[in-house]
């Protein structure tokens, strides 16, 4: 059943300049260390930061607000096929425990200087 849903659509050029204006000390506090790896291997990283910015919103969306989570706790990782994969960690997990969430869903997308992303949850 499903439990909880989210979608989020984020302008890439907003997560750009929030890049340049702040550099690391945004990055750092909002994207794990794996997720800045992965997004730095292509040529328009804030496409990619969009997507995981617009998933992380999602899933809060999705457990029906922050509850304590922080942005780190939340992970957009990729699965051997290359799928994204929603992991979390701490709160996140521990709300996902209580929520009685056993699958989670997480699609992304980017385009024309957008991207969006939809996490469904399912007990």
């Amino acid at each position: 059943m499903i439990i909880g849903l989210g979608v989020d659509l984020v302008a890439v050029d907003r997560i750009a300049h929030l890049i340049d204006r702040w550099g690391d000390r945004f990055l750092g506090r909002i994207f794990t260390d794996a997720e800045r790896a992965y997004c730095h291997r292509f040529r328009n990283a804030p496409e990619r930061y969009a997507a995981r910015w617009a998933a992380k919103e999602a899933f809060t969306k999705a457990m029906g607000g922050a509850n304590g989570v922080d942005w780190r706790e939340v992970e957009i990782a990729e699965s051997v096929s290359g799928a994204p994969v929603l992991v979390t960690t701490g709160k996140g997990t521990a709300v996902l425990e209580r929520l009685g969430v056993v699958r989670r869903h997480l699609t992304l997308t980017h385009t024309l200087g957008l991207a969006v992303a939809v996490v469904i949850l399912e007990s």
